[in-house]
Order: C-alpha cells, then sequence, then structure tokens
C-alpha cells in the first residue's frame, strides 16, 4: 500500500505541502516497518530539518543543506552523548 501511494506522487509536480508531507510520513512508516521485520537491530532515521530544496522552495525553508546539522545525527544515533 506505500508502494502504490509513494508512485501516486512520484510522478506528481504539485508541492504544495502534499509531496512534503508524504516523504516525511513515508520515511517513518518505512523505519517502522523495518523495525518490525528486523526486532533483533535498532532501527532509526534522522530527518536534516527543514532545508530549502526543490521540494521546499517558497514553503519557507531557509537552511540550505550544506548549513543543517543532518552530519551529526548519525553519530548521535551511534554514540548517544558522548
Amino acid at each position: 500500500a506505500l508502494d502504490a501511494c509513494l508512485q501516486r506522487y512520484a510522478e506528481s509536480t504539485d508541492y504544495e505541502g502534499v509531496a512534503y508531507g508524504l516523504s516525511k510520513a513515508a520515511v517513518n512508516q518505512w523505519t517502522m516497518q523495518l523495525a518490525a521485520e528486523h526486532p533483533q537491530l535498532r532501527v532509526n532515521s534522522c530527518s536534516p530539518g527543514y532545508i530549502l530544496t526543490d521540494l521546499t522552495a517558497g514553503m519557507g525553508a531557509t537552511k540550505r543543506p550544506e548549513e543543517s546539522n543532518c552530519h551529526v545525527a548519525p553519530l548521535y544515533l551511534l554514540f548517544g552523548d558522548v
């Protein structure tokens, strides 16, 4: 069902917040599915924050990808508060 929903929006050029919200929901759902399929593993996902991309242009995002903190999240997930 998730694949079918994503496929419908993959061809869409209507970026009035629908595609952005769907992309975040899809990552959350995929994370939960992977965690359920692999209970012996710790499965996480992390978001770089509200970053200015083609998808978020005109929606209030101001940080460029290189200004995000996305490089910190994987280290935190691996090591926590070190």
